[in-house]
């Protein structure tokens, strides 16, 4: 018999080309499970239980509807594809055609997620504030930790029918709506973190509890244990092609920040003590934990022993994650105010936890002196973030919290306080006006006066005018917003561009009119954005030294002059009288 030898390039032409031009049919049939919706997911190879009121075989009507298609209609309703469902490794693709006639989009719609920490995959819809409505996003939680996307629904026809997916590759997390790719970000990779949780379409489970049932209309629904290719969410979609998301950029790679090599550094909590920045943070991975590094001149780092672990019982405070929290020193030792934060806590979620260290190095908890929301001034629930510092006005430590008043539940800055960093008492919470929105003020600092002399402030414009003298020189330093990725980066950190609604303490700014380092200019705009947009009426004084540079007032005596003004303004704030 006469054989063939086939050279392996030709094989893999062969095996690309029928791979792109994959049917929808094809691209269906190679997901891990598919439901068509329409029909309750009649013969599909992942049983569906129904829960709520569903009316299957419905005839799909309204913007976006295709002709002959068949739907449920759902009212605090939702399909159950049980707990044996699930995707491992660092892929995955879910889909789902949906519509929500009223446009409200508050509700689950296809996940396997248990609360925010238990969690594989997530599509869902609700209003995360920050946009004009509710959103749609998606949200994975890894080996490395938890990341998420999400749109405005602003951003599509509410009422309509729409084609939903969430996609992760291992190195980005994108939803995508009716072939564009709305949202998208970068990632560390890590394979799926596994959980017990069914998997529901149209709701969510939250601590063992089915939530947000979904009201509106549903089509089609499918899984795939990988994250696939552009053509075929095209065709899953019935798209020419997959739009790209226009504000992606691959990440900016900073030759002077520091990033630890696995997990997501997330909340930072600073320390300065004897000439060393001591940098606490929360490392994003499976159970977090408090990490340490340490600097001499906030460039170069070095790494320390993990300062907090994830090592109590399974169902107390130290059980799972070590949130923010604060350092502090009294006497020679120095103290770790942290939030343990554990769901399976049948005594609360959220604790204020303890810990001691003779140097800042080895430390030592003391689980017998957490404490929880006393239910008299703050709710058992949001109860985290505290920040402790000596408050000398009252003679005593206090310690603000991210908290809820304990009577109406609307958020609050709850105070503790104490006179040994031991027993805290809770007391009524600070009066803010206006008051607080909806949302809980979370990791609280508090600043009565700040001094912001010839701040550098206008990140953005100074670096991209290139006619400055320390512009071109300075680009390793700042970025070069002229490349895509480090000019979406500084607009992360600018202060000009991220100045927002919210109070602000009483600033006094400094500019020098012949300053060629820092721009007259740049305090200016700044001082304008503020007065603008801040909600309180705190004191704002700009000083523009009309015969100045970047260090001030030459001469001997006027530099004294204006010293003199700075403590003047500190005194008169602080209300000390001369």
């Amino acid at each position: 018999m006469k054989r063939t030898l086939v050279p392996a390039c030709a094989i893999l032409l062969l095996a690309t080309a029928s791979a792109v031009g994959a049917s929808r049919q094809e691209v269906l049939d190679r997901a891990a499970a598919r439901w068509m919706l329409g029909d309750g997911g009649k013969g599909a190879a992942v049983p569906l239980k129904q829960s709520g009121e569903i009316e299957v075989g419905v005839d799909a009507e309204g913007e976006g509807a295709l002709p002959g298609g068949k739907a449920a209609r759902m009212s605090d309703a939702y399909f159950d594809a049980g707990k044996d469902l699930t995707v491992t490794g660092n892929g995955i693709t879910v889909y789902l055609r949906a519509r929500d006639p009223k446009g409200q989009w508050r509700y689950g719609l296809f996940c396997k997620r248990g609360g925010h920490d238990v969690v594989t995959f997530n599509l869902f819809s609700v209003d995360l504030g920050g946009t004009p409505g509710p959103d749609i996003g998606f949200e994975v939680h890894s080996r490395n930790g938890f990341v998420m996307v999400s749109f405005p629904v602003s951003d599509i026809n509410a009422v309509a029918w729409h084609d939903f997916a969430g996609r992760y590759d291992g190195k980005t997390i994108e939803v995508i709506c009716d072939g564009k790719v709305m949202a998208k970000k970068w990632w560390k990779g890590g394979d799926l973190t596994q959980n017990a949780e069914p998997v529901l379409i149209g709701a969510e489970t939250d601590n063992g509890q089915v939530v947000r049932p979904f009201t509106g209309e549903m089509e089609e629904a499918a899984l795939w244990s990988h994250a696939l290719r552009d053509d075929e969410v095209a065709v899953l979609m019935r798209k020419e092609s997959v739009m790209p998301c226009t504000g992606y950029v691959e990440p900016y790679a900073s030759p002077i920040h520091y990033r630890p090599e696995m997990g997501r550094l997330a909340d930072t909590i600073p320390f300065f003590w004897q000439g060393q920045y001591h940098i606490f943070y929360l490392r994003a991975i499976e159970k977090v934990p408090w990490e340490h590094i340490v600097s001499t001149n906030l460039i170069h780092w070095r790494e320390l022993p993990t300062a907090l672990a994830p090592d109590g019982k399974p169902d107390g405070p130290d059980g799972l994650h070590m949130f923010t929290g604060s350092v502090t020193e009294k006497d020679g030792a120095f103290h770790i105010f942290y939030t343990g934060w554990n769901p399976a806590n049948r005594e609360g979620r959220e604790w204020v936890m303890h810990a001691t260290s003779p140097d800042l190095i080895t430390w030592t908890k003391h689980p017998e002196q957490g404490f929880r929301g006393d239910e008299i001034h703050y709710q058992n629930l949001d109860f985290r973030d505290p920040y402790v510092f000596w408050n000398d006005g009252d003679k005593r430590y206090w310690m603000i919290l991210c908290a809820r008043d304990a009577k109406t539940g609307k958020p609050v800055q709850g105070v503790a306080v104490s006179n040994d960093l031991v027993k805290w008492e809770q007391v009524e919470p600070l009066t803010l006006e206006p008051p607080l929105g909806d949302g809980t003020p979370e990791c609280p600092d508090l600043f009565k006066i700040v001094v912001s002399h010839v701040p550098f402030v206008d990140v953005m414009n100074t670096m991209l005018d290139a006619s400055l003298p320390l512009t071109v020189g300075e680009y390793l330093e700042w970025g070069n917003p002229n490349e895509a990725c480090a000019y979406h980066y500084i607009r992360t950190y600018c202060p000009y561009t991220n100045v927002s609604p919210q109070r602000y303490p009483a600033l006094l700014v400094t500019a020098g009119l012949n300053d060629p380092r820092v721009s007259y200019w740049e305090a200016a705009k700044w001082v304008a954005r503020l007065r603008a947009v801040k909600l309180n009426d705190s004191v704002l004084i700009l000083r523009t030294n009309m015969g100045a540079g970047h260090s001030g007032a030459s001469g001997r005596y006027d530099a004294w002059k204006e010293q003199a003004f700075r403590y003047a303004f500190i005194l008169n704030q602080l209300g000390i009288d001369g």
